[in-house]
């Protein structure tokens, strides 16, 4: 990020990195930075509807990740 990597590029499947990360640290770190959380994949799908499709415990490691610092606790 520091050398001005483009948090919202798309791979093949019209997928950023938001979509992609596992580690909530990072999606933490990519949100800081200004990844867009309202984009969609190719599949016309948002970053939450895809955490769903692979299980609750994703979803919620997501929306805590998203939530303000204060919301967390």
């Amino acid at each position: 990020m520091k050398l001005g990597a483009n948090l919202n590029a798309r791979n093949k499947d019209g997928e950023t990195p938001i979509f992609t990360t596992v580690d909530n640290d990072v999606k933490l770190l990519i949100i800081e930075h200004g990844a867009d959380l309202t984009v969609r994949n190719s599949k016309g799908k948002a970053v939450m509807e895809t955490a769903k499709e692979k299980g609750p415990l994703r979803r919620e490691a997501l929306r805590k990740t998203i939530q303000s610092p204060n919301e967390r606790k």
